[in-house]
């Protein structure tokens, strides 16, 4: 997160985003690593300002605070919490399917179809909504170099 670009954080004004490109100080970084004596001689604002650029700088590294009552609230709310695999024995013993919002992992022996259900995944995820997919996006992590695009084509159709 402290890579985020300075020029992003829309609070700021244009005047200290120049300087701050000026100066090379790029990203939340670049600027949250310099104490305030140096970021008063580089850019020649006051103390009140540097105080508002390290706050501003700050607040977009941090992540959005979510408590688990609200986790628990918005899980308890969602109609769609599950995701169907289509194969609906599986699908009864996960209880609904495939819980959303959440990593899982696919382990078993050489050959049992790991990889062939994952691409199926892959692409029932990215389907449209009347073909009983997701619509969204899918970040396949394959740590064996199986995958294998002409697979995704075969589900497809």
């Amino acid at each position: 997160m402290s890579s985020k670009k300075i020029r992003r954080i829309r609070s700021l004004s244009v005047d200290v985003v120049e300087r701050l490109t000026k100066n090379n100080l790029i990203t939340c970084k670049d600027v949250l690593s310099r104490s305030d004596l140096e970021l008063l001689k580089l850019l020649g604002f006051g103390i009140f300002t540097i105080h508002n650029l390290r706050q501003q700088c700050s607040l977009a590294c941090v992540p959005v605070c979510t408590t688990g009552l609200e986790l628990l609230t918005k899980r308890k709310q969602g109609t769609g919490q599950f995701f169907q695999t289509s194969l609906h024995g599986l699908d009864h013993v996960l209880h609904g399917g495939i819980p959303m919002g959440t990593v899982t992992e696919i382990a078993g022996p050489s050959g049992c179809g790991k990889t062939q259900f994952c691409t199926m995944l892959s692409v029932q995820a990215t389907l449209p909504g009347n073909r009983g997919g997701l619509e969204g996006k899918v970040l396949y992590m394959d740590t064996e170099s199986a995958f294998s695009a002409e697979r995704t084509s075969v589900l497809q159709n």
